[in-house]
């Protein structure tokens, strides 16, 4: 059975979700593939060019003042393309792109809970209960704690939830490491509260008061990077930590570290993350959203609580003392993105599901 499958979301600027869209809509078999964006089209880096030659995107920018004439045009441009199957992602695409969908009378209607969204209020749990949940088929979740979220809080009816895992790229082969003279800690992620880089900032600084030699590198950019900054310099860490930016060659980053750490008080499941262990990188991570269960604490890293730097500092200390111990979970972190978590294996599982749901659809109509 070949499908149509439109995918909307508002950008594909640099994000984990956007990052997680791209590999896995280019993994994605079928007649017709589209990436449809409802918001507005990013100045900066974006992941667009990374989307294969043959994947439609369109950009149509749906603004709350005129939000009835935006999901009617939608809906036109998708019964346009004779969509079998809308897939949505984040708050935002899967009100719209639900509404929308039905007014085309597409078949199958997916939505993708990406994130916790602590800002939602009792407007926006109102729409999930009565204008998402019911027009959706699936819900997926990328970890237990947003689907119960959705379940609890938004009143998603727990028939629709499913689980369904973030996936990554796995390199075939990967290049030999060269040991660095001092060892190099890297985190990848926006410079948001959620991220929570100034507890990572005060975990370097009682490495480095105990004595520690590293090198740490943030790689990424936004609204909270002054504070980063601030705090660095309160802290004396100028000679240690390092902000590259946002850069476009990830994977010769993370060939250039040794350790790759997650400090979040909040997550879904972190694309970096799966990137880093797929890259043979042993992680530290906060023990928040999917991380727990994706690395497995002693297995492809060490699992930490949220907000506490001196565990952080601890469970690095104890990756810099033992490069052996770093060699071993690094294998076991590859292995287990290899195992369940590439994304090939996610795009499959997605397809599946899909073709599913049509065929029950084209069955209930018969």
């Amino acid at each position: 059975m070949t499908l149509r499958v439109a995918h909307i979301i508002g950008n594909l600027g640099i994000g984990g979700a956007e990052r997680h869209l791209t590999n896995l809509v280019n993994a994605m078999s079928g007649d017709y593939r589209a990436v449809i964006c409802i918001g507005r089209k990013p100045t900066g880096p974006t992941f667009h060019d990374d989307l294969d030659s043959d994947i439609e995107q369109y950009f149509l920018r749906i603004r709350r003042r005129s939000l009835p004439l935006g999901v009617l045009r939608l809906a036109s441009l998708l019964k346009k393309a004779k969509v079998d199957v809308v897939h949505t992602h984040m708050y935002r695409a899967n009100l719209y792109g639900t509404l929308a969908a039905r007014l085309a009378g597409v078949a199958v209607v997916v939505t993708s809970e990406h994130g916790e969204n602590p800002w939602k209020g009792p407007f926006q749990r109102w729409l999930e209960r009565n204008a998402i949940s019911p027009l959706a088929d699936v819900r997926f979740c990328v970890s237990p704690q947003i689907l119960a979220i959705r379940r609890d809080s938004d009143g998603v009816p727990a028939s629709k939830l499913r689980l369904a895992a973030n996936g990554t790229l796995v390199p075939p082969v990967l290049t030999q490491r060269v040991p660095n003279a001092v060892p190099v800690i890297g985190a990848v992620g926006r410079f948001i509260p959620a991220k929570d880089f100034p507890r990572l900032m005060e975990a370097a600084a009682e490495l480095h008061r105990l004595g520690y030699r590293f090198e740490l590198n943030l790689v990424g950019d936004g609204p909270e990077k002054e504070e980063v900054l601030r705090i660095i310099d309160e802290l004396k860490l100028e000679d240690i930590v390092n902000l590259p930016g946002i850069v476009t060659d990830m994977d010769g980053w993370y060939q250039r570290f040794d350790i790759y750490v997650s400090s979040s008080i909040r997550e879904g499941q972190p694309v970096a993350m799966l990137e880093a262990m797929a890259h043979g990188l042993p992680v530290v991570a906060t023990d928040v959203g999917a991380s727990a269960v994706t690395i497995r604490d002693g297995e492809g890293g060490l699992i930490v609580p949220p907000g506490d730097a001196i565990a952080l500092a601890k469970a690095l200390g104890r990756l810099l003392d033992d490069r052996k111990l770093r060699e071993t979970l690094g294998t076991n972190a590859r292995t287990r993105i290899e195992q369940d978590y590439s994304v090939k294996a996610v795009a499959d599982s997605h397809m599946k599901c899909y073709r599913d749901l049509l065929s029950q659809t084209k069955s209930s109509r018969r």
